[in-house]
């Protein structure tokens, strides 16, 4: 289950550094909000962290502190429950803070990994509507912003879609990793890892190294402990007018170090996007963690923007044992999803 911490006050009392903050205050809408933050922290191996916001009396007698109301104990203690239920192993804090709702997160996005509130969603101009403390929070905050429909619609099997126009927040958006929590043996997903150069000077070597697409075994009948959890797939490449099969890995970017991959000077303000495609091999939960290099030979270190340690994160989830539903097409080569 996950542990309660209360931070009580009337700001924020805590360090949300890194943490995924969510709005919670009992409605529906609220509840899709958690659901879907919790899910994410435990996909980027975050803190989660619950804010329930309460407006006060509009006059306190001087000297008095406002108190929490009545039902925030409660409220947060519900939310805490979901969130254990979604992620039994993750962190999970909670807190009670005095209105106004967008103030509350736009104060928390200073120092948050994202932000997630709830939205109504039965007005089409809901999200013209400036009194909205969504939209208050998502054009002032300072950290990506997710906001969540109250609706019937699950949307798990909606693509995302992330608007580019070129800008250094554009590019932002597009470094914001996504890979599917969800995975099914035999079923094939590209994991990608953008890298945007935010410094004014060239990055030598821009690497990344990433771990978990193998584990290690303790069986003393195997030859080789090593066995993947994810396999790298193959794609077909010409070499000197010869087939060859290669991994679908960023090509040109091999190195001889163990699970990394380096492509080459990064110039400022430009992106390099690392991709893969790898299959589900073994069913259960996995973890794959990456991280950033500047170079190889250990002169150059990678730093995230602003100072602090070398960008890293994580992907975690569950691998199903039920494979996809897909057949052989009539040509005889295509392979095709779902059955006739």
């Amino acid at each position: 289950m996950a542990d309660r911490a209360e931070f009580a006050g009337i700001a924020l009392t805590s360090s949300l550094l890194d943490a995924v903050v969510v709005g919670f205050d009992g409605s529906t809408g609220s509840e899709q909000a958690l659901a879907w933050a919790a899910r994410e922290a435990r996909r980027r191996g975050r803190r989660l962290h619950v804010i329930h916001v309460w407006l006060p009396p509009p006059l306190v007698p001087a000297g008095l502190s406002f108190p929490h109301m009545p039902d925030s104990e409660a409220i947060l203690d519900d939310a805490v429950a979901r969130a254990g239920s979604i992620w039994p192993d993750g962190t999970v804090t909670a807190q009670a803070l005095p209105g106004p709702v967008d103030a509350a997160f736009i104060d928390a996005s200073l120092e948050a990994d994202t932000v997630v509130v709830g939205a109504p969603c039965h007005r089409r101009q809901a999200y013209r509507d400036f009194g909205s403390s969504a939209w208050q929070v998502a054009i002032h905050a300072l950290c990506p912003v997710v906001v969540v429909p109250e609706t019937t619609d699950p949307c798990d099997h909606r693509a995302v879609v992330v608007g580019v126009d070129g800008s250094a927040g554009s590019d932002k958006a597009v470094a914001y990793d996504k890979w599917p929590e969800k995975q099914q043996l035999a079923k094939s997903s590209q994991l990608l890892v953008s890298v945007r150069n935010a410094g004014r000077e060239t990055i030598p070597n821009i690497g990344v190294t990433v771990n978990g697409l193998d584990e290690r075994k303790t069986d003393p009948d195997l030859a080789d402990p090593t066995r993947p959890v994810f396999a790298i797939n193959g794609v077909q490449v010409r070499i000197a007018g010869f087939p060859e099969s290669k991994d679908a890995a960023p090509r040109g970017c091999d190195t001889a170090y163990v699970n990394t991959w380096a492509c080459g000077p990064l110039k400022p303000n430009q992106t390099k996007t690392f991709r893969w495609s790898v299959t589900a091999v073994r069913a259960g939960d996995y973890r794959v963690t990456w991280r950033v290099n500047a170079g190889l030979d250990g002169k150059a270190k990678a730093v995230a923007s602003g100072g602090g340690p070398a960008p890293r994160g994580q992907f975690a989830g569950t691998i199903s044992n039920k494979a996809p539903t897909v057949r052989v097409a009539d040509d005889g080569h295509t392979i095709v999803n779902g059955t006739r």
